[in-house]
């Protein structure tokens, strides 16, 4: 019992010098917290990606994803699969995406649907802003 009593007097004091920092440095009146998604300025450069939806894609909405990604500016070819819940699609040289916009374009097909980030396809590494 002495043991946990000296372990959470010791955890106090560690944390005394974290607490009175806080206190003593408080953020700035007016700070702005950034809610954007930790994709929201990447970019895609010229490449074939491959991006996995989910919850898995049905067939009308593979259509429809094909379709729209297909339509945005600097996009050479698109194709979308319920097979395996998967979309591809190629970034046009000298073109550049942002990977929000490609996002946003599958919540507005389908609100409860999600995009993970696009990778080179073939590879394991990402790829956004080269």
């Amino acid at each position: 019992m002495k043991i946990i009593g000296l372990i959470a007097v010791i955890t106090v004091f560690l944390s005394f010098p974290a607490v009175q920092a806080a206190e003593t440095n408080p953020a700035p009146v007016g700070t702005d917290i950034n809610a954007g998604t930790i994709s929201g300025g990447s970019v895609l450069s010229p490449g074939r990606y491959v991006s996995t939806v989910a919850p898995q894609l049905n067939s009308d909405m593979a259509g429809q994803l094909k379709k729209a990604i297909g339509k945005l500016p600097g996009i050479e070819s698109a194709d979308a699969s319920a097979t395996d819940s998967t979309v591809r699609f190629t970034v046009k040289k000298n073109s550049k995406i942002q990977i929000v916009d490609l996002q946003k374009l599958v919540a507005k097909i389908d609100s409860g649907a999600v995009m993970s980030s696009p990778i080179l396809e073939n590879s394991m590494t990402p790829r956004p802003g080269v």
